[in-house]
């Protein structure tokens, strides 16, 4: 905090003196109808509280002149040394990073991928592949994000992991791309991507036998939350395939785009299958219907967005999108631990995005992009 030990601090809404903290308490409180806490917030953090540096969860609010605490109490303190520089890290709830990256591979080979390499530069050179199964011409990257939380931006940075999806599309080879947090918080959701990817998705079923229904949005939600790997988010529409023997299988939820340039249309937000299950013509049958809802409405197409991390997208082609373009990069913010979405930085309060970011201690970290496909009536 500005104030340390100082005796002299002023407010940063009027600017009055004050020579003892607790005055300017009192101050902020009778007269701006606030408290410390809030005022630390607005005025020390971009309008964004803390969270912990190591797990990403709420921190203890001290006082006034201390802030918050660094850490939460749940997280023990451990220092291990990464690329030059110390974190902070509990050896409980975040393995090392050698386990880290190895995880996959350790999956891939329990699934009876004997002939899966790791750590090999031998295949899209000079870039490095975590995990290379070649029988099934599948690389897997698990990014540790507490390489990214360091102030090095540069273009290595910002563009690498596009420079590797390019390498392995060029060469025919599918690469998955996944982030520390995910692979810890989410490992059944990676762990059913990757299977799929592997060609060993457990359950098979058809779209023909399936109910089309539309769902109400807690139902939704909670279906999204334990199978897409982004989870939820707000949408207009929902609506999936319900099976007579597993239940709901498939979803697709469309909303309004945050992007206006593409026309009148409507966005198609989430689509994904139940964990572990393939339902061969459920994205055909969902926007059939996402079509006809939105000829419906007014709309006059339906957007997507295929993240690169995961695939290209070409099975929006099979069900009447058109490809687009690409946005070379997307990203998020981390503060080592935990990803959080850029919206939640914008700029504010005459401060720019990086400076917002900079106050709150995280930094970006990149994905390889997005293909836009667009469906026009």
């Amino acid at each position: 905090m500005p104030f340390g030990n100082s005796t002299e601090c002023s407010c940063r809404e009027c600017g009055q003196t004050f020579f003892h903290a607790k005055k300017l308490s009192e101050h902020i409180k009778t007269v701006h109808k606030t408290n410390s806490l809030s005022y630390v917030i607005k005025h020390e953090h971009g309008g964004v509280r803390p969270m912990c540096l190591h797990c990403g969860g709420e921190t203890r609010f001290e006082s006034l002149t201390r802030g918050f605490k660094k850490y939460c109490l749940q997280c023990r303190k451990v220092a291990e040394s990464h690329g030059g520089k110390t974190v902070l890290r509990c050896k409980k709830c975040h393995p090392s990073i050698f386990n880290l990256r190895s995880a996959p591979a350790d999956y891939a080979i329990s699934m009876g991928f004997a002939d899966t390499e790791t750590l090999t530069r031998s295949v899209i050179s000079p870039f490095e592949l975590g995990v290379w199964v070649p029988s099934s011409k599948l690389a897997i990257e698990c990014s540790d994000l507490c390489w990214h939380n360091k102030k090095n931006d540069n273009v290595f940075d910002t563009h690498r992991h596009r420079q590797k999806y390019d390498a392995c599309s060029k060469e025919g080879i599918r690469l998955l791309q996944f982030f520390s947090d995910e692979w810890i918080e989410k490992n059944e959701i990676c762990r059913s991507i990757t299977d799929n990817a592997l060609g060993l998705t457990a359950t098979k079923l058809n779209a023909r036998d399936c109910e089309f229904v539309v769902l109400d949005p807690k139902t939704s939600r909670q279906f999204l939350e334990e199978n897409h790997i982004s989870g939820a988010t707000p949408a207009k529409r929902h609506t999936g395939l319900v099976h007579p023997k597993h239940g709901l299988v498939s979803i697709m939820t469309l909303r309004t785009p945050i992007q206006k340039k593409w026309g009148h249309v409507t966005e198609l937000a989430r689509s994904c299958s139940r964990l572990h299950f393939s339902v061969r013509g459920g994205t055909s049958r969902l926007t059939h219907h996402a079509r006809s809802w939105a000829h419906g409405c007014g709309y006059d197409g339906i957007l997507s967005y295929a993240d690169l991390r995961f695939g290209d997208g070409k099975v929006y082609e099979k069900c009447g999108f058109t490809y687009m373009t690409d946005n070379k990069t997307n990203y998020w913010y981390t503060n080592g631990v935990k990803r959080f979405n850029r919206f939640v930085y914008r700029a504010r309060d005459g401060m720019s995005e990086r400076e917002v970011a900079e106050i709150n201690q995280v930094r970006p970290i990149y994905g390889c992009g997005n293909a836009i496909y667009l469906m026009k009536f």
